[in-house]
């Protein structure tokens, strides 16, 4: 078995960039609804997740919305987004937290698995780049319907408004007490 990643075929490359590029534009959209939820604009909402796992993201996006939503039908939906959110997500983390190697008699590829739960396990899978496609399709799906849902509930977050952040940078705060004397 060839674990070389480079020699995996260029289809899969692309189906497994496609993955990770769905799954950057649902985190994107779960920050989002975070700040809108929040009543913050996004600039705000990214101070705040920008460093955040995916999966605190999700729980402070379902804690936030109880907080501050009222209909139950609209917290029951956004439930079961999550729920999708979430489903898809662990499909890509397989995906992408796997070894991929290539059989070079066939070029079969496989996903080699590792768990070690109370036990070692190891599991490897043929995959075909429509496997793949599929599960990246699933989790952008996800997060549009998240995005559907902010819509829906007219809570995006407003706009970053125009800041003049750089005097309070760390190095402009610098040079004022140097200026200062302190």
């Amino acid at each position: 078995m060839d674990f070389e990643p480079a020699n995996l075929p260029r289809e899969y490359l692309a189906a497994i960039g496609l993955m990770s590029a769905a799954a950057s534009h649902t985190d994107s959209i779960v920050e989002m609804a975070i700040a809108g939820v929040l009543g913050v604009d996004g600039e705000q909402g990214w101070a705040v997740t920008s460093h955040m796992p995916a999966p605190l993201r999700t729980s402070v996006l379902k804690s936030a919305a109880e907080i501050v939503m009222t209909d139950e039908a609209a917290l029951n939906r956004l439930d079961d987004i999550l729920d999708a959110i979430k489903s898809a997500v662990e499909e890509r983390n397989g995906m992408v937290h796997g070894s991929w190697c290539r059989r070079p008699s066939d070029n079969a590829v496989f996903l080699v698995r590792q768990e070690a739960r109370t036990s070692v396990k190891i599991s490897s899978i043929p995959v075909t780049v429509d496997q793949i496609e599929l599960k990246a399709l699933a989790l952008y799906n996800a997060g549009i319907g998240l995005m559907e849902f902010i819509l829906d509930m007219d809570i995006m977050p407003a706009y970053p408004r125009t800041r003049n952040r750089t005097i309070n940078t760390p190095s402009a705060r610098k040079r004022r007490r140097k200026q200062n004397g302190k």
